[in-house]
């Protein structure tokens, strides 16, 4: 009798440390691993790198294109932008001609 009780009491001791162990195990996991864990932190910044340098680019487009809006509502055409625009609009670019712009 007295080793069946010597047993359960061992058993009763084990259980907790167990427990804490695959608790610690499943935490750290998710941690590294998870939805919100350190993989998902950095692939979230190397993201929102990516849509910090497309909203430069975008930004400096819509700069120039509000440059040349407010060119066109001045009624003072330069020569070259009446140029282009009229090259462009009629099609009459040819294959070996390039539009520079400052």
């Amino acid at each position: 009798m007295w080793t069946r009780q010597y047993r359960r009491k061992r058993w009763k001791g084990l259980i907790l440390p167990v427990l804490t162990g695959l608790c610690l195990v499943y935490f750290s996991h998710h941690t590294v691993q998870g939805d919100y864990g350190t993989d998902a932190y950095v692939q979230h910044q190397e993201h929102l790198d990516t849509l910090r340098t497309e909203l430069a680019a975008l930004s400096a487009r819509h700069a120039e294109l509000e440059k040349r809006a407010v060119q066109l509502q001045d009624g003072t055409i330069s020569r070259d932008m009446l140029d282009e625009m009229a090259r462009r609009q009629l099609g009459v670019i040819g294959p070996n001609e390039l539009i520079i712009r400052p």
